[in-house]
C-alpha cells in the first residue's frame, strides 16, 4: 500500500471505531458478565484487528487499484447498522461491522486484500455475542446431553450412574449439572481458538478446514470427561470432595481440547505435509508517471470515508433516541380477584423500572382461598421499545437461577386459547415455576422471537404496536408436585385472560 493509502486507512478505522463505539460498549457489558460466555472477547477483536491490518499492508502491492465494489458491502453493512440502532438490535449491530470491513478491504487494496482478509473478519465474528435467550435454551440442551453422556461413561466403566433432569447420581452421591457446567462457554471460546489454531497451523486449505471443524466435538467430549471425573469423585469420594475438584477441573476442558487439537494438527500433517508459506508478495514495479496518477486513487478510499462520515451523527442519533412518552395504559385494572385467588399489588424498585426502561410493570400477589398458597403476576408493557420486554429466563440466570425443564401448558379454551411457556427453575434450595407468553398488539404470543420480528417489522412500516409479557410464578415448596403448581397457576392465568386482553392495547 502506498504511504497515503495507508494514512487513510488508519483514518478510516479511526471512524469505524467511532461508529461502532456504543456497539463496542455493548460487548464489553456482555464479556464482562459474571459467567459470562464471551469473556474471550476481549482477545478477539485485539487479533482480528492486528491480522486484518496485516491482511491488507502484506496482500496490497503498491499501486493496487481499489474496487469500486466495495461500496456494495458498505453499504449495505452501514445500512444493517442504522437499521440495528433503529430497533436497539446489538447483534445484528455488531454483525454488520463484517459487511464494512470486507468492504473497506476491497476499497482500499483491491480483490487480493479483500482475499487475505476473510479470516480475520470471519474470526471476528465470534467475539460477537448471541443473544441472551439463544444462550439459553442451547445451555439446558447441552447440560442435558453432557450429564446423559456422563452418566454412560461411568456406567460404561461399572459404576451406578443415572441422570435425572440436570442432577448425575453416582453411587448415591448427587452432582448438580448446573449452567457453567454445561460446556457452551468452554465450547464458545474454543470454536474461536480452534479458528485461530487451525489458520496457523500451516496446513492446508482443506486440512485447516477439517483440523478447525473438530474443535467443537473435542471441547464437548472434553466436558463430558470433566463432569464424568467430577461424578466419579462425588460417588467415591463424597461431595463435598467434587465440590472442591470443581473450579481446578475446569482448566481439563480447555487443556484436553487444546491438547486434542494438537494431536489432530499433527497427525494431519503427517498425512499431508505441510502447506507451503504464500511467498511475500513483490511490490509491482510503478509505471512512469504512477506517481502523479496516485491521488486519484485515493478518490474511492475518501468516498468511503465520507459514506462512514455522513453515517455517524444518523447512527449516534437513532443509538440514542428520544425517551419514549409513557403509553396511556392502566395494568391496575386488570382483577384483584379471580375465581378463588385474591391479589396485593407489589412495589416495584426504580431499579427494575430503569433496567426495564417502562414504567408500566404490575407485580402482584395473589394467595388462593383455599390454603394461603401464593402466585404472582408480572405484566410488562411498553409502546415502543422491545427491549423492555424479554424471557424471563434472562433475569433468572442474571441472578443465579438454574433451568432444570421446559415445557409448554394450555391456558384458556377455545379460540381465547395459548400454549404458555412453562419453565422449573432451581436458585438454591428454592424450586419455583414459571408460566409465561408475550402479546403484540391484539394477538398473544409464546415465541419471543415471533414477537420481536412483528414488532420490529412493524416499526419499519411505521405501524404503530406494543408489546407486552405476561409471567405467572409461584414456589414448589418441599413435597409438592410440581405439575401441580403449574395446574394452578394456568387456572389462574385462564382467568386473567379477559382483562389481559382488554387492559392491554
Amino acid at each position: 500500500m502506498t504511504r497515503a493509502s495507508l494514512v487513510l486507512g488508519v483514518l478510516l478505522l479511526a471512524a469505524v471505531a467511532a461508529l461502532y463505539a456504543g456497539t463496542a460498549e455493548w460487548a464489553a457489558v456482555r464479556y464482562g458478565e459474571t459467567d459470562s460466555y464471551y469473556s474471550h472477547g476481549f482477545l478477539v477483536w485485539p487479533v482480528a484487528g492486528f491480522l486484518f491490518w496485516r491482511a491488507l499492508r502484506r496482500s496490497s502491492p503498491a499501486g493496487a487499484a481499489p474496487r469500486a465494489i466495495g461500496f456494495v458491502p458498505l453499504l449495505l453493512g452501514l445500512l444493517l447498522l442504522l437499521a440495528s440502532h433503529l430497533q436497539r438490535l446489538h447483534v445484528t449491530a455488531g454483525l454488520s461491522l463484517l459487511p464494512v470491513l470486507y468492504g473497506f478491504a476491497l476499497l482500499l487494496g483491491g480483490d487480493r486484500a479483500a482475499r487475505a482478509a476473510r479470516f480475520p473478519i470471519l474470526f471476528a465474528l465470534s467475539g460477537v455475542p448471541l443473544p441472551l435467550y439463544l444462550l439459553g435454551d442451547a445451555t439446558l440442551e447441552l447440560k442435558t446431553f453432557a450429564s446423559g453422556a456422563a452418566a454412560a461413561l461411568l456406567s460404561a466403566l461399572g459404576l451406578d450412574a443415572r441422570v435425572s433432569g440436570s442432577t448425575l447420581h453416582v453411587e448415591g452421591a448427587e452432582l448438580l449439572v448446573g449452567d457453567p457446567c454445561s460446556g457452551l462457554r468452554s465450547l464458545i471460546a474454543l470454536v474461536s481458538i480452534g479458528a485461530l489454531f487451525s489458520h496457523l497451523s500451516g496446513l492446508g486449505r482443506a486440512r485447516r478446514c477439517a483440523l478447525f471443524l473438530l474443535s467443537a466435538p473435542f471441547a464437548l467430549l472434553s466436558n463430558v470427561f470433566r463432569i464424568a471425573i467430577l461424578g466419579a469423585v462425588a460417588g467415591l469420594a463424597g461431595e463435598g470432595a467434587a465440590r472442591a475438584a470443581h473450579d481446578a477441573s475446569g482448566l481439563l476442558v480447555y487443556a484436553g481440547a487444546l491438547g486434542l487439537l494438537a494431536l489432530a494438527a499433527k497427525l494431519l500433517r503427517r498425512r499431508g505435509g505441510a502447506r507451503a508459506a504464500p511467498p511475500e508478495p513483490t511490490p509491482a514495479l510503478a509505471p512512469p508517471g504512477a506517481a502523479a496518477a496516485a491521488p486519484r486513487g485515493l478518490a474511492i478510499p475518501l468516498a468511503a470515508a465520507a459514506c462512514v462520515g455522513l453515517a455517524w451523527p444518523v447512527a449516534l442519533r437513532l443509538e440514542r433516541p428520544a425517551g419514549t412518552p409513557i403509553a396511556d395504559v392502566d395494568l391496575a385494572a386488570l382483577p384483584s380477584v379471580v375465581g378463588p385467588w385474591t391479589g396485593t399489588d407489589v412495589a416495584v424498585t426504580p431499579r427494575t423500572l430503569d433496567l426495564l426502561g417502562t414504567e408500566d410493570v404490575l407485580l402482584r400477589s395473589y394467595r388462593h382461598e383455599d390454603d394461603g398458597r401464593e402466585a404472582y403476576v408480572c405484566v410488562v408493557y411498553s409502546s415502543g421499545d422491545r427491549k423492555a420486554v424479554h424471557p424471563p429466563e434472562v433475569c433468572y440466570r442474571g441472578g443465579g437461577g438454574e433451568i432444570l425443564e421446559r415445557a409448554t401448558v394450555r391456558i384458556g379454551a377455545g379460540a381465547d386459547a395459548i400454549d404458555a411457556n412453562a419453565i422449573l427453575v432451581v436458585s438454591g434450595p428454592l424450586r419455583e415455576v414459571i408460566l409465561y407468553w408475550y402479546k403484540f398488539g391484539d394477538e398473544f404470543e409464546t415465541s419471543y422471537l415471533t414477537q420481536q420480528w412483528r414488532m420490529a417489522v412493524g416499526a419499519f412500516l411505521g405501524r404503530e404496536g406494543s408489546a407486552a409479557l405476561v409471567r405467572l410464578s409461584a414456589v414448589v415448596e418441599g413435597g409438592d408436585d410440581a405439575n401441580v403448581v403449574v395446574h394452578r397457576l394456568a387456572g389462574l392465568g385462564a382467568g386473567l385472560f379477559p382483562s389481559l386482553r382488554a387492559s392491554l392495547p
